[in-house]
C-alpha cells in the first residue's frame, strides 16, 4: 500500500517543527521544486498568501493534539504559479504514543478548483456581450443599501432578428453593449445584459436625478449614430424604466 500511495499521491513528512524531512517524486513534480530544495526547508516555503492564516492555526492545533487534520491548501509552485491540494495530515506516533513526525498525503485538485472558478464566472457573465448578467445584478442589488436602476429595452429588436437574421442581431447587441460600457457618462456605473435585448445600468452611490440625466444623455448619444454591421446600417430606439431606493429596486 505504501508503494501505491507513493505513486498516486503527493507525500511529504515533516518533523515536529514543520521542517520537511521527506518528499516523494510526485511532490517534486507538482510543485516544481527539486528534492534537495525541499528537504530541511519549512513547509511555509509552499504557503500561498491566499490560504487564510486561520487554516494553518487550525491545522497545528489539531495535529499537536495527535489528531488527523484534513483540508485544502492553495500552495505556491517554484515558477510562481500555484496549485490546490486536498491534504490529510496524520501525526505519526512512537510505541509510547508520542508524536514524532507528521505525514501529509495530498492530491492535486487544481483542475477541480479552476473549473469551479470558471463555472462561477459564467454564472455571472454574459458570454455574448462580455457584460455581467442578470444573476450578477441580483446579487449586487441584495448587497446594496440604496440604489438606482435603469432597465433599457431595445425597441422592436425582434424585427431586426426577423429581417436580418440572428447573427446580425447578435452583432448589434455586442455593439450596443460596447457603446454602453464605454460611454463617458456611464463610466462610474455597473452595466449588465439581463436577457435578449434588455440591459441594465446600476448605481449604489449617485444622486437619483443625476443618474437619470447620465443614462438619458448616454442613450441619446448611443442611438443617434447608426450601427454598421457588414453592409447594413441600422438605427434603433430604446425604452427605459427606472427604479430607486432599496425598497423599490426589486
Amino acid at each position: 500500500y505504501k508503494t501505491v500511495i507513493d505513486k498516486s499521491a503527493i507525500v511529504s513528512i515533516a518533523d515536529l517543527k514543520g521542517k520537511i524531512i521527506h518528499v516523494n517524486d510526485e511532490m517534486c513534480e507538482v510543485t516544481g521544486f527539486h528534492r534537495d530544495e525541499l528537504l530541511n526547508a519549512s513547509h511555509s516555503l509552499l504557503s500561498h498568501p491566499d490560504t487564510p492564516e486561520v487554516t494553518y492555526k487550525e491545522l497545528w492545533a489539531t495535529i499537536k493534539k495527535g489528531e488527523t487534520w484534513q483540508g485544502i491548501f492553495k500552495n505556491l509552485k517554484k515558477d510562481g504559479g500555484y496549485c490546490f491540494q486536498k491534504s490529510t495530515i496524520v501525526p505519526f506516533k512512537d510505541k509510547d504514543g508520542n508524536v514524532i513526525k507528521y505525514i501529509s498525503i495530498s492530491h492535486d485538485v487544481t483542475e477541480v478548483f479552476e473549473n469551479k472558478s470558471q463555472l462561477q464566472k459564467y454564472l455571472n457573465f454574459d458570454t455574448l456581450t462580455e457584460l455581467n448578467n442578470r444573476n450578477s445584478l441580483l446579487m449586487d442589488i441584495k448587497k446594496a443599501k440604496s440604489a438606482d436602476l435603469a432597465i433599457i429595452d431595445i425597441d422592436d429588436f425582434h424585427r431586426i432578428n426577423e429581417t436580418y437574421g440572428m447573427k446580425t442581431g447578435d452583432k448589434l447587441l455586442k455593439l450596443f453593449a460596447s457603446r454602453l460600457s464605454e460611454h463617458h457618462r456611464l463610466y462610474r456605473y455597473f452595466i449588465y445584459r439581463l436577457h435578449s435585448d434588455v440591459f441594465a445600468v446600476f448605481s449604489t452611490q449617485s444622486d437619483k436625478n443625476i443618474f437619470i440625466i447620465d443614462v438619458e444623455t448616454a442613450l441619446k448619444d448611443i442611438v443617434k449614430e447608426t450601427f454598421v454591421i457588414g453592409d447594413k446600417e441600422l438605427m434603433i430606439s430604446t425604452i427605459t424604466g427606472y427604479a430607486h431606493g432599496s425598497d423599490n429596486i426589486m
